[in-house]
């Protein structure tokens, strides 16, 4: 996909209109209209500010890579976390903490799943000298 049709999807997307978006970049809404008919794009600090806006990388923006939630750096997610109100923020950490508490039960669990084929290894072992006994 060409950089001028996601600009245009993009935008669409997070729900703004091209007078809105030239306010929000402090450009005219015929630039915005150009960078989205391909006539021209947009510079460097204007493709960064977008990024902000529309929290995405430079290479989702410019079409090089595709967005994929398996392509979702901590760095992505940490970076959009920072347009999150207070409340939101509080929901994401609590749902933290759950993940961290289930993640340590399947540690635990799979340790002891672990230990206990060993047994049962060693237990098998016993029974199969003592059968030929």
């Amino acid at each position: 996909m060409k950089m001028n049709d996601r600009l245009r999807i993009i935008r669409n997307e997070h729900g703004y209109t091209q007078e809105e978006l030239a306010s929000k970049m402090n450009v005219s809404q015929k630039t915005i209209s150009s960078w989205e008919t391909g006539r021209t794009s947009p510079k460097f600090e204007e493709s960064r500010r977008l990024c902000e806006l529309y929290g995405c990388t430079l290479e989702y923006l410019t079409g090089t890579k595709q967005h994929d939630s398996n392509d979702i750096t901590i760095d992505d997610i940490m970076f959009k976390m920072k347009s999150f109100d207070v409340e939101t923020l509080k929901k994401i950490s609590d749902y933290a903490d759950f993940l961290i508490e289930e993640r340590y039960k399947y540690k635990k669990i799979m340790e002891e799943k672990e230990y206990l084929e060993k047994q049962l290894q060693e237990y098998e072992r016993q029974l199969s000298e003592f059968e030929r006994r």
